[in-house]
């Protein structure tokens, strides 16, 4: 289980928190620390056998260091790393040098590996909380940008279907200045980025902040500068088998979140849902499957 790099520093916060542990538990933080692959792929029962270190040990590890459990400590280690990389240096460094022959399967179970961590390390209550801040919110701001803008098209687009105001900007410079500058107490931002932090939205985050607005950061390291902004992180596993971060995880947590909207206030939402479906027929944006193709 060697890694191929060295993480360096911890980030500060988890620094602080680093001279509380004790001789076994600093022996954990160093392995994952030394071997950034490791928070990819490797199990519990694996660093504590190889440390020669109790399960329990590896635990009270990463809850001293303020994570919910194991698997969130060694994700954000990871990602911190990963963060360190370019594009196409993240892609040798996942393959090592080799080809995956089966080039299909290598990433679909890397998303399954994915949704397993999502599974086991979801708090109910960040889908549940963020639900509820989207429903009681006066309007809701998503800023993203690239292929982690899909994540919040998802949100957006189903959120408003059920009748929130919620809006994506995806565009940044003075887009992204217009839509923030009168964020305050009743409004939400959820600011959605992976890897690398935008200054932009760093600045953002903290503006909105500063003025009394919720902050919600999706992420993949609650050791970034985002994550330090923001009024509530959640991390979610990105983790893929190529140059790129893969959303199928982040994507399912999106689903769960709408649904939870829909939940909370179902009456409403069928009602505003039933409206738009009545202009469906006027606007026929829909081929119907038994008239066939049109000419």
């Amino acid at each position: 289980m060697k890694g191929n790099g060295e993480l360096g520093r911890l980030p500060a916060f988890l620094a602080e928190r680093e001279g509380r542990l004790g001789p076994k538990q600093k022996r954990v933080v160093e392995f994952l620390r030394a071997n950034p692959l490791a928070g990819a792929g490797v199990t519990i029962e694996q660093i504590s056998e190889q440390l020669e270190v109790s399960v329990s040990t590896v635990i009270r590890t990463a809850k001293e260091l303020g994570y919910s459990g194991f698997g969130a400590l060694k994700r954000d280690l990871r990602a911190t790393y990963l963060a360190t990389l370019d594009p196409l240096d993240q892609a040798h460094d996942r393959s090592s040098g080799a080809v995956d022959p089966d080039l299909v399967s290598a990433q679909l179970r890397r998303d399954l590996a994915n949704m397993q961590e999502l599974v086991d390390g979801l708090d109910v209550e960040d889908v549940e909380g963020l639900a509820r801040s989207i429903v009681s919110a006066r309007r809701t701001m998503v800023a993203s940008t690239g292929s982690y803008a899909s994540v919040g098209h998802v949100l957006v687009h189903l959120c408003r279907f059920l009748g929130h105001d919620v809006r994506l900007e995806v565009r940044g410079g003075s887009y992204l200045a217009h839509e923030t500058a009168n964020l305050g107490p009743p409004d939400l931002l959820i600011v959605i980025g992976f890897w690398r932090d935008r200054a932009s939205h760093l600045r953002i985050a903290q503006h909105a902040r500063s003025k009394g607005a919720r902050v919600v950061a999706l992420t993949d390291s609650r050791s970034s500068a985002l994550a330090q902004a923001a009024s509530h992180v959640i991390d979610l596993p990105v983790e893929s088998t190529a140059f790129y971060q893969s959303m199928v995880a982040a994507l399912a947590f999106v689903y769960a979140v709408v649904n939870a909207v829909w939940q909370l206030d179902r009456e409403r939402s069928e009602a505003v849902a039933r409206d738009a479906q009545s202009l469906y027929r006027d606007l026929e944006p829909f081929l119907s499957r038994s008239s066939g193709w049109p000419d």
